[in-house]
């Protein structure tokens, strides 16, 4: 075996540059798919971009020594801990689309930012010794290899020397560069070739056969040591050089729209001894090994990845000024069993269907440099919490309570005949009867405490967004109402978050910010307005309403109708029988002259009315004459005198200060052959339809260039 002669303890073991990996399957989830997608072994892993890499590592860094890890376990549970109460103040390295996902370097674990992750968690990893690319080499095999190199010391000149005298003599001088590897349960021997890469030997009867028949048959490689052995190389770069050229990652795969760095950032190094830039090379010549197969000038080209950010078509580098929140309806408690039904996928999928809409010049020409985001709000998770702390209080409670009558959804439903049915039913239909028992309180806590740690965490990620952005909130079905209770309740204005103490900015019955646009898909917030006969209505002083009068707006907080919002949209299916039409709950007599408007596809025409229609208004209590067309053919209202006219204008006054369309029924067009095909489907068909995607976005940014 050999060893160094010397052993000179300033001579430093060269540095390399650790990249950080992800298991491969986690790109398709960091492509924010809009269906559930196969997750395969990580066997096979994935590098992230340089610049990633070097954020994961800098942070990495400023850990204590003694928690730092170099990998994740794929194994571990997922996390108990309640999202809406993690921390806020905890900021993990942002990477790819979006930077929605973040790798948490305490954990080494890659997790999405805004919601929770169902499965397993997704680990991640320091790259050391690897096999290929794609292959890091294990524990404690990794460890093994770094011990005997550092022995070996195969960067030193002496060695380079030593070995090409050895490659002369022929392969019976091989072995005594065979290093065995300490505590391997396999008897294995490592050969280094040079600074940067090796050969593991396996030194059983087997291998030393193929071994042998395989030189015999392979004169080419017979001057080549131990050429059946498995190569390793130090560190993810090295392994980048020695795959062939097909298999090098390319620019014309990169997904990522992250912008660029102005000046790409110095890859940190590996942690322990670094041979410093500027070390004394007196014992050192440059190293050319017979084994390293020769280069041309086109072998020495720049590694790139496929995560390297580049300037793509879907790229925006300015920074986002709407933040819309998805509130889901009913249903979510099935995604427990049922992946595909996760509010997350249908947030996804809107999110791709707004981003194709947002290309388009009629919009673009509003957007300007406006970004928006869309992320899900779930608060069914954070309710069935709160029914569980509920039943754990319960459960601790006096004694005359523990002797109570208690039983569940599944001790009184049929299990003999359609199992399977009555079981999705029940999670599905679950949140209507929830919603009008006792549990409602719990249920507006839940949208509270769920959105506004989902603006905390992005508060923390975007400085100064509580003061210059803007929210908005997209709800279904009866995700609608209870969103309207909660602005109901809701202060007409409240302070920037920079601006509350600590000790208000977990609050548990009102939101942390101030809200401009509602957009209702599939709403049945009129039928429960209906069994107490509310009236929709304006909030006096917010941006429709600074200078009202007396009739058209109420400073009401607390009233149910009377919603903290700057602009209200009801759009459904006509087909969709969860929906109700929410005019009449403004003004009955108003609502007879105000059928359903059609959402058609966004063209330069129709937003080209809109637009000027929105930037003809003199004042925001003036009705603009649009020309839409009524589906139900219904003529323009009669202008003549008339003894209701005063009742007339302030039914006009209140619809105008509650968007700038003075109506809020809009319905978007099927294109299917039955209504009753339609029936089955159209409540959850909001997230894929373009008209609905364009329509959040004109009504968005053509109000904001009022």
């Amino acid at each position: 075996m050999w060893l160094p002669t010397t052993r000179d303890d300033d001579e430093l073991t060269p540095d390399y540059v650790v990249r950080w990996l992800r298991p491969h399957y986690a790109t398709a989830l960091l492509d924010l798919p809009s269906a559930p997608v196969a997750l395969s072994s990580a066997d096979h892993w994935h590098a992230f971009s340089e610049e990633e890499s070097a954020a994961c590592e800098e942070a990495w860094m400023k850990l204590p020594d003694g928690l730092r890890l170099d990998s994740g376990d794929a194994n571990d549970s997922p996390t108990s801990e309640d999202f809406a109460e993690q921390e806020d103040d905890v900021v993990g390295v942002a990477i790819y689309k979006d930077m929605l996902y973040e790798v948490d370097v305490r954990f080494m674990q890659l997790k999405p930012v805004y919601w929770r992750r169902s499965g397993k968690p997704i680990p991640v990893m320091r790259a050391h010794w690897m096999f290929d690319q794609a292959r890091p080499v294990p524990e404690p095999l990794n460890s093994q290899l770094e011990r005997a190199y550092r022995e070996t010391q195969p960067w030193r000149a002496a060695y380079a020397h030593v070995l090409n005298a050895a490659l002369d003599a022929g392969p019976d001088a091989y072995s005594q560069f065979k290093i065995d590897l300490q505590d391997s349960k396999r008897k294995q021997s490592v050969f280094f070739q040079d600074h940067e890469s090796a050969r593991i030997i396996s030194d059983n009867i087997g291998l030393r056969i193929q071994q042998s028949i395989y030189s015999s048959f392979s004169s080419a490689n017979a001057s080549i040591p131990f050429p059946y052995a498995t190569p390793v190389y130090r560190g993810y770069d090295a392994a980048a050089r020695a795959a062939p050229r097909s298999q090098r990652p390319s620019f014309s795969l990169s997904r990522s729209t992250s912008p660029l760095p102005s000046r790409a950032p110095t890859p940190p190094r590996s942690p322990g001894p670094r041979v410093p830039h500027s070390r004394d090379t007196s014992l050192d010549i440059p190293i050319r090994p017979p084994l390293q197969r020769g280069r041309t000038k086109d072998d020495e080209v720049e590694l790139v990845h496929t995560d390297l950010p580049s300037k793509t078509g879907e790229e925006d580098d300015g920074e986002v000024t709407d933040l819309v929140f998805m509130i889901h309806g009913i249903g979510q408690q099935a995604a427990t069993q049922f992946e595909s039904m996760n509010w997350v996928y249908a947030t996804n999928l809107f999110r791709q269907i707004v981003r194709k809409q947002s290309t388009k010049p009629e919009l673009a020409s509003i957007m300007r440099a406006h970004r928006i985001q869309f992320l899900p709000i779930e608060w069914r998770s954070t309710f069935a919490k709160l029914m569980e702390r509920d039943h754990r209080r319960d459960a601790a409670g006096p004694s005359t309570a523990k002797k109570k009558n208690k039983y569940t959804l599944a001790d009184i439903t049929l299990k003999d005949n359609v199992a399977f049915a009555r079981e999705l039913f029940n999670n599905v239909i679950l949140d209507l009867p929830l919603f009008m028992s006792r549990h409602k309180d719990h249920m507006m806590q839940a949208v509270c405490l769920e959105a506004n740690a989902v603006y905390r965490k992005w508060c923390a990620r975007h400085p100064g967004f509580d003061e210059s952005g803007r929210v908005h909130i997209v709800a279904h079905s009866i995700g609608s109402v209870l969103i309207s209770h909660v602005l109901s309740s809701q202060p007409t204005w409240v302070p920037p978050l920079c601006d509350r103490p600590l000790s208000e900015r977990r609050p548990d019955k009102q939101l942390l910010f101030n809200t401009g646009a509602l957009f209702m898909a599939g709403s049945p917030l009129a039928m429960f307005m209906s069994l107490d006969q509310s009236t929709l209505i304006a909030r006096k002083g917010r941006e429709r309403t600074r200078h009202p009068r007396a009739d058209e707006s109420m400073d009401a907080q607390g009233v149910f109708g009377c919603l903290a919002v700057d602009s209200i949209y009801n759009v459904f299916y006509q087909a969709d029988i969860i929906a109700y039409r929410a005019n009449p709950v403004v003004d009955s007599k108003r609502a007879m002259e105000l059928p359903p408007t059609a959402i058609a596809s966004i063209n330069a025409s129709l937003l080209g009315r809109v637009t000027k229609a929105i930037l003809s208004v003199p004042s925001f209590f003036t009705i603009p004459q649009f020309s839409l067309a009524s589906p139900f053919g219904s003529k323009a209202p009669s202008r003549a005198p008339s003894p209701d006219r005063p009742e007339r204008d302030r039914g006009k006054r209140r619809f105008a200060a509650l968007n700038p369309h003075g109506t809020l029924d809009f319905y978007l067009p099927s294109e299917g052959f039955s209504e009753y095909i339609d029936m089955v489907t159209a409540h959850m068909a909001y997230w894929s339809d373009s008209s609905f995607a364009s329509f959040v976005l004109a009504e968005i940014f053509a109000d904001q260039e009022h």
